[in-house]
């Protein structure tokens, strides 16, 4: 009897006649619905809101006066567009620790770069990484490579993110 009721319920949806129903993703609480400007504009990490095209943050604490730290190993900001298949992503910034001088691995989509921040944050370290696409990616993941407690802090940051934004660049001409 078991076996016949598995039978009825699972044997539709096994033949693709029956689907699941898909979860609609949930705006994220700290995303500002009313701003309208773009990754052009960029991300001001400083703010309590994330503008209106940032549709997900993991990875980052809260805001403080200078922007935000990381937390573990790695920060992955979702965007609600694709980025262009050629651009200039700018990261204004600085280690922590351990941090400073190592390198921070950048991927969006299968393109992967690097870039070092050589000061601690609020020296004005603005760092440029020059990404050329074939498909464009809507994912930009940061890896830090070494998360530290510093003392009296619970957290386990590495890098503090005060500005991201993208650049365009033109096109190479053939």
């Amino acid at each position: 009897m078991v076996r016949e009721a598995k039978r009825a319920v699972l044997h539709p949806w096994a033949n693709g006649l029956v689907t699941l129903p898909r979860k609609t993703p949930v705006p994220d609480a700290s995303v500002n619905v009313e701003d309208e400007t773009s990754v052009y504009d960029g991300i001001d990490f400083s703010k309590p809101l994330y503008p209106s095209f940032v549709q997900s943050v993991t990875g980052l604490s809260y805001e403080e006066e200078g922007g935000r730290w990381s937390v573990g190993s790695t920060v992955a900001i979702a965007l609600a567009q694709p980025l262009p298949k050629k651009f200039k992503l700018l990261i204004e910034g600085g280690g922590y620790g351990p941090n400073i001088g190592m390198p921070v691995k950048i991927q969006i989509g299968r393109t992967q770069r690097q870039l070092t921040f050589w000061n601690q944050p609020g020296m004005g370290s603005e760092i440029a990484v020059e990404f050329s696409m074939r498909k464009p990616g809507d994912l930009i993941e940061i890896t830090i490579p070494k998360p530290t407690f510093p003392p009296g802090d619970n957290r386990d940051i590495g890098v503090a993110f005060r500005h991201l934004r993208i650049e365009p660049m033109e096109a190479a001409r053939r």
